[in-house]
């Protein structure tokens, strides 16, 4: 049963295999052409930079220009600005971006660290890794260190889950209703919007003053107690 089983995977194997080599390549092609094309807009962004293009057009500034131009978000426009200047003076690196052998977004993290003495030494790091192994590479680490240099620990971007997080609970001002106190008033409702399984208050909102509002604020079919 097994054999029958292998023979037939490996027909299904043969039979798709110029398929799979087809579309590979067709995926490879795009990706180059983008690397390409993201050489380009470097260029381009650098001498409309220098030409202050934006003013022709009513923008403020060119960060302003290429969020709404060219439809980036706020941080994206402001790395491909930066990404862009840097590596002006990164031959070897926008070689690399032109042809095709590193993403932009592998070029954006060796842009943190290469300068021209030792763009050559983090390109050759770079070769053959992915984006995530070279975020980890380039961490710790600041413009003129070089890949074996020793990372700063300070610097060393940790887990989210490591970041200290502050804790603040809403209290009732002087003389306001408690949590238990609303929760009593509420037990024995059929209102599914104030109560969850086990009973505790859902869908209460609080004022900015952290009151309890005791009508649920979107749920304008119920009738506030005293309007009956």
């Amino acid at each position: 049963m097994w054999t029958e089983y292998e023979a037939a995977d490996r027909a299904w194997e043969r039979q798709h295999a110029a398929e799979w080599e087809r579309v590979d390549q067709k995926l490879r092609g795009i990706a180059a052409r983008r690397a390409a094309l993201d050489a380009e807009e470097a260029r381009l962004l650098r001498y409309a930079d220098e030409l202050k293009l934006w003013r022709a057009f009513g923008f403020g500034h060119m960060l302003e220009y290429v969020e709404r131009v060219m439809g980036y978000a706020p941080h994206t426009a402001a790395e491909r600005l930066r990404v862009a200047r840097v590596i002006a003076e990164l031959p070897l690196i926008t070689e690399a971006l032109e042809n095709g052998e590193l993403a932009h977004s592998a070029v954006r993290e060796l842009s943190r660290v290469a300068i021209p003495d030792t763009e050559a030494e983090w390109l050759e790091a770079a070769r053959g890794k992915s984006l995530r192994e070279i975020e980890a590479m380039v961490s710790g680490r600041k413009p003129g260190h070089r890949p074996t240099d020793e990372t700063d620990a300070s610097s060393v971007a940790g887990p989210a889950f490591a970041t200290p997080v502050q804790i603040r609970t809403l209290a009732s001002p002087p003389g306001g209703p408690t949590w238990e106190s609303e929760r009593r008033s509420l037990r024995g409702t059929a209102d599914p919007w104030a109560l969850d399984l086990v009973g505790t208050p859902r869908r209460l909102g609080f004022h900015r003053s952290s009151r309890w509002r005791t009508e649920p604020r979107d749920h304008p079919e119920r009738t506030p107690k005293g309007d009956s």
